[in-house]
């Protein structure tokens, strides 16, 4: 019987790996092209090694045979490695159903999203700052062991040349996958398509792309609209950008009006999008002094600004506001569950507008008579989601 720790489809690395699992959200700093791949587990095997710090004594181990794909090769490689020589990144929770595919799916390695998640920095100095090391710091992706997408053309049992059995005691001597896959990718070394068999327990399935979704997305891209995107219930406002496309995988890049930054949202079966032509319902102060000069006064902007809060508390929407500090800096803040209250300061009742901001991720008040302008967005939020 094989006593062994990690499981064929297991994602692993060798230990000078930075990644831990469930410790992937990291920036990697120094020499980034020196990290190695992160692994999947594809076989398991005895074996035996000579015992630490002892000369010619054998001990026996677990060996494994670990998958990943070379940027610099343009290749699959494999290496067998000790357990004690590696490290869990990720449990496989993953396996394909191999009745479920089909010549022409799409399919990569399951290491693929951590890979794509790998970030590097890397100081910049100019030459006006070497005085006072004072330099920027620049993060970029890692992508040395970024697999290509690869395209099904047979599924069957997994063959090996080497003995699963001991014949004499029936003890398991190895662990193989049931059933491997036979695949095309392109080649851009070689400039052609390549075909390789690979563990299917080493790969992960793609979902086909909904096309309607695609075209929403596009038909607002670079126009004055605005999308909807929703999953789970969980709802935001983004201005779209572009579509980008990274191994087989769909993302919306854009302007999020909730959390006033850039972002990327993947467009898979769990999220959905709906065109607007404009995420706010109110905008103020309007300014409208053509027919009503009053609207540019101190008092009248004051009243507005408050009566646009009430109503957007009363609809539960959100709130952006264009706010300045006692300092004079100016920001932009999305709030929600929020309320007017009115305090006395020295004899003078001045009103706040306090809620939760989603720039800071934390409750926060602000003067009503130091916001600049507010704008309700046509989007409610939801107590559970703080």
């Amino acid at each position: 019987m094989i006593n062994n720790f990690f499981e064929i489809g297991d994602i692993v690395a060798v230990k000078t790996h930075p990644y831990f699992n469930e410790l992937t959200n990291l920036v990697i700093s120094g020499d980034p092209g020196m990290i190695p791949p992160v692994m999947i587990v594809t076989e398991i095997f005895k074996s035996q090694r000579t015992a630490f710090g002892k000369d010619s004594v054998k001990e026996e181990t677990v060996k494994y045979r670990c998958h990943w794909f070379s940027s610099n090769s343009l290749g699959f490689l494999s290496i067998e490695v000790f357990e004690a020589d590696l490290k869990l990144i990720e449990k496989n929770t993953r396996n394909i159903c191999p009745a479920a595919l089909r010549r022409g799916d799409i399919v990569r390695l399951k290491s693929t999203s951590l890979e794509l998640g790998k970030l590097k920095s890397f100081q910049h100095f100019e030459d006006n700052s070497l005085a006072t090391l004072n330099g920027t710091t620049a993060i970029a992706s890692q992508l040395l062991f970024l697999p290509p997408i690869m395209q099904v053309f047979d599924v069957q049992y997994f063959k090996t040349d080497k003995p699963l059995l001991n014949k004499k005691t029936g003890e398991i001597l190895r662990t193989i996958p049931v059933w491997e896959v036979k695949c095309y990718f392109f080649n851009s070394k070689l400039d052609k398509l390549s075909e390789i068999t690979l563990p299917l327990d080493a790969l992960e399935l793609l979902e086909e792309i909904d096309r309607n979704k695609l075209e929403i997305i596009n038909s607002v891209v670079g126009k004055s609209g605005y999308l909807i995107a929703s999953r789970d219930n969980v709802k935001t406002i983004v201005k779209p950008r572009s579509i980008t496309v990274r191994v087989g995988s769909y993302y919306l890049r854009g302007y999020d009006v909730l959390l006033n930054e850039m972002n990327e949202i993947l467009i898979d079966k769990t999220v959905d999008f709906m065109a607007i032509e404009n995420p706010y319902e109110k905008e103020v102060p309007s300014f409208n002094i053509e027919s009503n000069p009053s609207e540019a006064t101190p008092g009248f902007i004051y009243d507005e600004i408050t009566e646009s809060s009430l109503y957007a508390i009363s609809k539960r929407f959100y709130v952006r506001i264009k706010y300045k500090n006692r300092n004079d800096q100016i920001s932009v803040r999305t709030i929600k569950i929020f309320n007017v209250v009115e305090v006395n300061e020295n004899g003078t009742l001045l009103k706040y507008l306090m809620g939760f901001c989603l720039l800071r991720q934390e409750k926060r008040h602000f003067r009503i008579d130091r916001i600049q302008s507010l704008k309700v967005i046509i989007l409610s939020y939801s107590d559970d989601h703080i």
